[in-house]
């Protein structure tokens, strides 16, 4: 009876850190992987290379959603800290009663990015917004993940492995 409570008491912790079955995007200038209940949607809303949001069978106003936006910056060398400065500014712009959680430059093999963790208000509802800014070459990656403030703590742990996953060739 005691191995069968521990097996009990224990599985749920064993499975806690394991990642989730996923699919991978492959494109010929990144990827990324997304669990395979989630929809990859490249029809290019909003000015996007692809969006992925969860399979929800609800009437939610709002379903959160990860997207890459991809532009090409033609002869502008802006320095990382500057890029950093632009996109607060540009988020503080777009959301009511913006508030920045976090915001660093982070170096993930070689290639810096911008990390911005922030709150606002749009459209009467509360959003949490994480971005990742990766400039490469000419091209500016913005990958963003935009979540209702009240559930961004069910998707938090998805999305990081998702926003995580996202590599550049």
């Amino acid at each position: 009876m005691k191995k069968f409570l521990l097996i009990l008491f224990l599985t749920p912790l064993l499975t806690l850190g394991q990642k989730v079955k996923s699919k991978k995007y492959d494109h010929p200038e990144y990827s990324i992987e997304y669990p395979l209940n989630w929809i990859l949607d490249e029809s290019g809303k909003e000015g996007s290379s692809f969006l992925v949001y969860p399979n929800t069978e609800t009437d939610k106003d709002f379903v959160e959603n990860i997207n890459l936006i991809k532009q090409n910056l033609g002869q502008n060398e802006l320095t990382i800290e500057q890029l950093k400065s632009i996109i607060e500014n540009q988020v503080s712009n777009m959301l009511d009663n913006s508030k920045i959680i976090l915001t660093e430059i982070i170096n993930d093999k070689g290639i810096p990015y911008h990390k911005l963790l922030v709150t606002g208000e749009t459209s009467g509802m509360n959003f949490i917004t994480r971005i990742h800014t990766i400039p490469i070459e000419n091209n500016l990656f913005t990958l963003t993940l935009v979540s209702k403030a009240e559930d961004y703590e069910n998707i938090k742990n998805v999305s990081n492995q998702i926003m995580n996953s996202f590599t550049i060739k």
